[in-house]
């Protein structure tokens, strides 16, 4: 497991990153808010999910640990693939995304609708009783 990286940004694209290591690029992809954050030639840590499936293997990188947290308990339910997750992450936890909802403007979040969102939000709910998890909800 790949807990996280220390190294030079070499390149940012649309949705991702390129970080360095000892002559290693890693590619990792960040949600929007961190890439704005992350700027080409500056040393960074991110902390990292890697994502495993089938064929598939990305690496998820984070400024902020209460975020990746928040990316895991997305990734977890089922429906929610890693690009979602990526995208709700920021957020923090299922009370911001109620306030986001609640205001009307899920249409902020790109690629995410008003219906989609609602699930995601009850099924948080639903797993949020069902463990007795107060601490991101």
């Amino acid at each position: 497991m790949i807990s996280y990286l220390k190294g030079k940004i070499v390149s940012k694209g649309e949705n991702f990153i390129i970080i360095e290591i000892h002559g290693i690029g890693f590619k990792a992809f960040l949600s929007p808010k961190d890439l704005e954050k992350i700027s080409e030639g500056e040393t960074r840590e991110i902390r990292c999910f890697l994502y495993l499936k089938r064929e598939t293997i990305e690496l998820y990188g984070f400024l902020d640990e209460n975020e990746l947290e928040f990316f895991k308990k997305l990734e977890e339910l089922s429906g929610i693939g890693p690009k979602t997750a990526l995208l709700l992450a920021p957020f923090g936890s299922l009370k911001a995304l109620k306030a986001v909802l609640g205001e009307r403007q899920a249409g902020l979040i790109k690629g995410i609708g008003t219906k989609k969102l609602q699930r995601i939000i009850a099924k948080l709910d639903e797993n949020a009783k069902k463990t007795g998890q107060k601490g991101l909800f």
